[in-house]
C-alpha cells in the first residue's frame, strides 16, 4: 500500500513518488557529495547509540550513517518536504553499501542549536515564538489525508519507543489491532498474570475512537534545532530589536501514521518536570493527558 502524496509544497520543486528507489540522488546537490571512504575516515564522529552515527561532514552535509540507520528517516523528510511547507533539512543522498552492509543518509547542514541546550536560555517571547511554530507545524501534519491506517510511510510497520524491539506485522487497519500490538509487546516482560489481565481488560476503553495522523514519533527538544536570523527591518513595523527564529525538525526516523494521541504522549512520556516545557507544549498539539498516563505507566513497567 502506498500513500497519496498531496500536492507539492514551496520547499521543493521536484515531484517524489512514494516508496523511492535506492539509491536516491538529489537533482539539487550543492557540491559534491562525500565519499564512503571520506565519510569513514573523518575525525571526530559523533557517535549517539550502538553502530548509529552522526557527525558535520563539510559547511554544506551532515551524514548519518551506520548498520541501525533505518533509510525510511530520508523518506519521510523527502515526504515531509513534499507534502508540506515544515522546515525539514534538505536531503541530498540515500544509499546502502553493500560491503560494509552501512546505510548512509546525507543531508543539509543546519547551522543551528538544539531547543534543549537553548531553552533554558530563551526569553518568554522567544518561547512563546518557538510554541506558535510547532503548532504551525503541527496543524499542517494532521491536515495530511490519512490513508486509511497506522504505519509508516508505504504500508510499512510501526516502530517506536513503545513497541518496544519486537517484530511487529503490518500496517494495521484499525486502533483494536494495535492495543493488541501494544498489550503483546507489555506482556513479553511482564511477570504477573493479574497486571496483563488487568491492561487487557482496560486499554479497549482508554484507546479508542482515534484517527491515524502523520506524526514525527520522537520530539524530544533535542530533535528540534533552532537558528537566529536577522528580521527584515521594515519603518511600517513596530519591532523590538529581537531575531526571529527558525524552527526546524530533524530526526524522522520514527515517522508515520500513529493515533492522534501518539505525539503528546511521546512528549509527556519522554519529559520531566524540571522545565516549563510540558506546560507550553500543550498548547502547540492537543494535549491528551489521559492516553499519555496510561501509557507511562506501562512503558515504565516495561523498562
Amino acid at each position: 500500500m502506498v500513500d497519496s502524496v498531496p500536492s507539492l509544497s514551496s520547499q521543493d520543486t521536484d515531484v517524489v513518488d512514494f516508496p523511492i528507489s535506492l539509491p536516491y540522488y538529489a537533482p539539487d546537490i550543492p557540491a559534491p557529495l562525500p565519499t564512503v571512504e571520506e565519510i569513514e575516515n573523518l575525525p571526530n564522529p559523533i557517535k549517539t547509540h550502538k553502530s548509529l552515527v552522526a557527525f558535520r561532514v563539510t559547511p554544506h552535509f551532515v551524514v548519518k550513517f551506520g548498520a541501525g540507520v533505518d533509510l525510511i528517516e530520508g523518506e519521510n523528510m523527502l515526504f515531509v518536504r513534499q507534502a508540506t511547507n515544515i522546515p525539514v533539512p534538505k536531503l541530498y543522498a540515500l544509499y546502502s553499501d553493500p560491503q560494509t552492509g552501512k546505510n548512509y543518509i546525507v543531508m543539509e547542514h543546519i547551522a543551528g542549536e538544539t531547543l534543549e541546550s537553548l531553552w533554558p536560555s530563551l526569553t518568554e517571547q522567544d518561547k512563546d515564538m518557538v510554541i506558535a511554530k510547532l503548532r504551525q507545524y503541527f496543524d499542517e501534519l494532521r491536515q495530511l489525508p490519512s490513508p486509511g491506517y497506522f504505519g509508516r510511510l508505504g504500508g510499512r510497520p510501526l516502530r517506536s519507543y513503545f513497541l518496544g524491539d519486537l517484530p511487529i506485522s503490518g500496517p494495521l487497519e484499525t486502533e483494536d489491532a494495535l492495543n493488541v500490538v501494544i498489550l503483546h509487546n507489555f506482556t513479553q516482560k511482564c511477570d504477573s498474570q493479574y497486571r496483563v489481565k488487568f491492561y487487557r481488560q482496560s486499554l479497549p476503553h482508554i484507546f479508542r475512537d482515534h484517527k491515524p495522523v502523520f506524526t514525527h514519533g520522537d520530539l524530544q527538544q533535542k530533535n528540534i534545532l533552532v537558528r537566529k536570523a536577522a528580521r527584515n527591518p521594515d519603518p511600517a513595523e513596530v519591532s523590538d530589536g529581537g531575531d526571529e527564529l527558525e524552527v526546524y525538525l530533524v530526526n524522522w526516523e520514527l515517522s508515520g501514521w500513529y493515533p492522534d494521541y501518539w505525539e503528546y504522549c511521546v512528549i509527556f512520556c519522554l519529559t520531566t518536570l524540571n522545565t516549563d516545557w510540558l506546560l507550553r507544549i500543550g498548547k502547540a498539539l492537543e494535549p491528551y493527558y489521559c492516553e499519555a498516563s496510561w501509557l507511562e505507566r506501562m512503558l515504565l513497567e516495561y523498562y
